[in-house]
Order: C-alpha cells, then structure tokens, then sequence
C-alpha cells in the first residue's frame, strides 16, 4: 500500500499490527524475510562476510532509500538513505531486534516501492520480493541478481557450501513454526529449493526456531493458517505444480485453537461453539480443498510424549492427515529424524511415463500380457487383459481388465507392421498404448526391468479357433516400451511445533528438520542432474 511521507504514520503502523503478527519476545520467531536497515554508521563492510548483528537488524538491498516504523529505535515513521555499498548494493542498520521497513528507489515519492517487510534480529539481503540470510546470487534462482558470486561466497562459509556445485530445483518450500500463535519463516512466501536457499532453510531453523514460553498449542489454528495462505499465494505458484504437501509436527494436544479463531479469525471461520468442531472442519477442508488445481497431500508426525490419552492424539492427528494416508505416531522424539528420512524420500519430484508398443499376431482375438514371469498365464499377479477385433484392414485393441496394472489408453486402433527391407507385412499389428500404470510399483528401474526382461515379460493369445491361452513363443521384447521422465514443480509446508513441552527436545526436532533439508537436497540434486 502507498504511505506518503510526510502523513499517515500512526496509521501507517496500526495497519502494519493487523498484517504483520508478532509472537512473544521469548520465543524469537520472525517471518525469515528479516530486512533489516542501518543509518550507515555500522562496521560491517557490507562485503557478505557474515558480520554478527548482536541484536540489531543489518538489511542489504538494491534501493536507496528505506523507510523504518515499529521498530522502537530511533528511525521510527522515517525515511533515511541507505550506505552505497557498491555493485548497486546498499546497507542500512537498526539497533533494535525486530522492525516494518520499506525499501524505496526514490526519495520524494513512492514509485517502485517494496511491499511492507517484517525484519528481526540478524543479517539480510532483500532481492525479488523475499529476504535472505544468504547474499543472493546468480545460482538461486529464487532471489538471483546480477550475479556477483565472488561477493557473496563467504556468507556462506558456515555451511559447508563453498566446494559444492550449484544446483536448483523445481521445489518449493516454506517453514512454519506455531505454539499459541503460527510464524511463517519467509512470511508465507514459498521459496524456490537450491543449493543457496537449501543452505538459507537451515540457518532459519537454527536461528529462528526456539521454544516459546508459552505452553498453548494451536494445532488446527496452524494447520488453517497454512492452508490459507496456499490459497492466497495460489496465483504465484508454479503453472506446472503438480504436488501440494503440507507435513505437520507435534508433540501435544490442540488447546488454544478455538480461542485463536475468535480473535485472529481467519476465512471468517469461528469455532468458539460446541457445535463446531475445529479438526473436524480442517479435515474437510484437507480432503475436499484444492490449491492450483491440486489436491493436498498432508503428512502429520507425532510424539505421543506426555499425551494422556493416546487415541485422541492419534484422532487430533488424522484430522490434519490425507484420507489416503495415516499419521506417523512414536513414543520416543529420536524416531522423527527416520519419520522425516522416509517422507522426503516419499515426495513426489517427477512422474515417470511407460508407453507400451503392444505387438501381437494379426490372427489373435484375445492377448495377456504378463510382467511377472510366469508360465501359466491364469496363476499372474502382474498382467492385464485385452480382445482385438477387426473388420477389413482395421484392428482394434480394447482393455479388458488388469492385475496390478492400469491402461490409460482403453481403446487403440492398431497399425500393420511392415518389413523394413521387403516392405511386407510381417503378420504382426502394433497397438501403441501410452502411459501404462503400474499401480503398486513406483521403482523406475524395477518397472524398467518388468518392461525389457525376456523372462518376465510374456505374451500369451487366443484365436478364434483356440480355447486355452498359448504363449507366442516368438514374441522379442525387443523396444517394445518408450520412457519419459516429466519435472514438475513441487511444493512442501513443514509445519514445526515449538510449543514449550518439547523443553530440551526441540533440539532433536531442529536437527531432524535439518536432516530432512538435507534429504530434499538429495532428492533435488538427483532430478537435476537426471534434467541436465
């Protein structure tokens, strides 16, 4: 919104309280966009090197001019330039632990001005609407700029970063911790996953992800929350999203959600009566809502801990758990990091396509494909089923049924295969059968074998003049299948309790989220170099 400079300024900040919240002192959550400006008199160089903020806001930006309110300093409803740093870059202090800032290209009005940004206690870059605890460079492509690496390669010196090759990925991420409030790390923005942010993500959960003093948890509220600002940020996600995830962390029951929907209500949705159920609504919501076109896959992990009635933790758990999934329950906080392990490796990052070339004999009425190797076709577990017919010079393939195995294609109009030399019919027809599903199989290099492997790929026909299934004997597996590989985007919403029951086990919860960007890191890696 426009703030002219010289008015408003009051109201400026009251309107900044309604969009910004702001959790309690002890808890040190922050949005993860931290800008941070400084009136020029700071002694760090601006050179990228890490400097430590000892409680004060250091911000770098590409615009001249900031504008400071709340952040009870001196700046306050004030306008200052910021220092040249050089390379189009400036810096700016505050000697206070949490400030709003705008950033301004211009001193006497507001054209090409940044949104309003919440920052706290640390160093941070602003590029491309987001902050950053990383100088962003040419290899992130989520906050890229010039690419003036050499610069910004020592704020990344404790992350063990610097020998690796960069690498970027079309997943996208965001943070959120909750107790009796919920605090977005990137203010709701989902950042796009490669080896810069990959890095940025970890410093966050280190950083920004303590225990709250207060012991209320706002399980649903958080969940809502989530779910709210994926539908807000729909727009500005990826045109070829294709899977939604939200992954939830807790360790106790919901207590302070319905208070919460009273007053900080979201959807104008309350649920101070007994005749609302707030879980009951995030379920609906989880298994009817969709975002872009996609519906939510939600992952929820749960340390029964001090819990006193395990199966309403497990019932508070399914309500923000997919129908198709079940929720990931232990007794001990040690089981998360393995619990995280087996939900990054899950994620879907790409979808794997099998088009069949089914050939058969031009005399066959009925064919059975088998992919497990056996040598009577009735005992399969793995086949799928299909009648031809035909009238003149036109065959058709029509899908009968499968075990284990699902046609796209129910119907296909074969083509007569001709020899390459003679240009004769060989007496086979070829029906071209795209993307083949295999329903219980997501191995690529299994479903590469079943495909190619003489052994356990089979045909078996009837005729019309045959009552038994015999197997063509012929039949070369030969390149009977093609194999693409499709990148899509993918978006993930960790979700962490910090609520003041986990007391010293937050630092296993910190670790294994840690050990779960690293994990997505792997994943990423991986895709990318199957991409390059």
């Amino acid at each position: 919104m426009k703030r002219f400079f010289t008015i408003l300024f009051s109201l400026a900040a009251l309107v900044s309280v309604c969009v910004f919240v702001s959790c309690n002192a002890d808890s040190d959550p922050t949005s993860g966009n931290a800008t941070q400006e400084n009136d020029g008199a700071g002694s760090n160089s601006g050179d990228g090197s890490g400097t430590e903020a000892n409680g004060r806001i250091i911000l770098h930006a590409q615009y001249p001019y900031i504008y400071v309110w709340e952040s009870g300093s001196q700046f306050d409803n004030e306008q200052s330039k910021m220092n040249e740093e050089g390379n189009g870059w400036y810096r700016f202090e505050i000697e206070s632990p949490s400030a709003m800032v705008i950033f301004k290209p211009n001193a006497d009005n507001w054209n090409g001005q940044t949104d309003d940004l919440h920052a706290t206690a640390g160093e941070w870059w602003y590029k491309d609407g987001s902050l950053y605890a990383y100088k962003p460079n040419s290899s992130s492509s989520s906050g890229g700029n010039s690419g003036e690496n050499s610069e910004s390669s020592g704020n990344n010196s404790s992350s063990g970063n610097e020998n690796s090759e960069p690498w970027t990925s079309d997943i996208y991420l965001e943070i959120m911790m909750f107790s009796n409030d919920a605090t977005n790390f990137n203010n709701g923005t989902f950042v796009k996953f490669d080896s810069n942010s990959a890095e940025n993500f970890k410093k966050q959960l280190k950083e920004l992800y303590k225990m709250n003093t207060f012991s209320t948890t706002a399980l649903n509220y958080a969940v809502h929350k989530a779910l709210v600002n994926l539908s807000e940020k729909e727009s500005d996600l990826p045109d070829n999203l294709k899977s939604l995830n939200i992954i939830t962390f807790t360790d106790g029951l919901d207590n302070a959600s319905n208070l919460l929907s009273t007053t900080d209500t979201l959807e104008n949705q309350i649920f101070n009566t007994p005749d609302r159920n707030y879980g009951a609504w995030i379920k609906e919501q989880i298994d009817t809502r969709t975002v872009a076109n996609q519906k939510l896959n939600c992952y929820s992990v749960g340390v029964l801990g001090d819990v006193p009635d395990e199966i309403l933790f497990q019932n508070t758990l399914k309500n923000i758990t997919s129908s198709d999934k079940e929720p990931h329950i232990s007794q001990d906080f040690d089981d998360i990091a393995t619990t995280f392990s087996e939900i990054a490796n899950s994620l879907v990052v790409e979808h794997h396509r099998y088009d069949f070339n089914l050939k058969i004999p031009a005399d066959a009425t009925s064919v059975r494909m088998v992919f497990d190797g056996v040598t009577e076709p009735l005992y399969s577990n793995l086949y799928f089923d299909g009648n031809i017919s035909h009238s003149e010079l036109e065959y058709k393939f029509s899908f009968i049924n499968g075990f284990g195995i699902e046609l796209t294609d129910k119907e296909v109009v074969g083509q007569i295969e001709y020899d390459e030399k003679s240009n004769k019919p060989t007496g086979n027809i070829i029906y071209k059968l795209n993307n083949i599903q295999f329903v219980n199989i997501a191995d690529t290099t299994k479903i590469l074998d079943l495909l190619s492997n003489k052994d356990k790929c089979k045909q078996f026909t009837k005729t019309d003049n045959s009552t038994k299934w015999n197997r063509n004997t012929e039949y070369d597996v030969g390149k009977n299948y093609d194999h693409e590989t499709e990148h899509f985007s993918t978006v993930i919403y960790l979700i962490l309790d910090a609520t003041r029951s986990l007391s010293d086990n937050i630092d296993k919860v910190r670790s294994a989220a840690i050990d779960f960007i690293d994990e997505l890191s792997e994943k990423a890696k991986a895709t990318a170099s199957l991409q390059n």
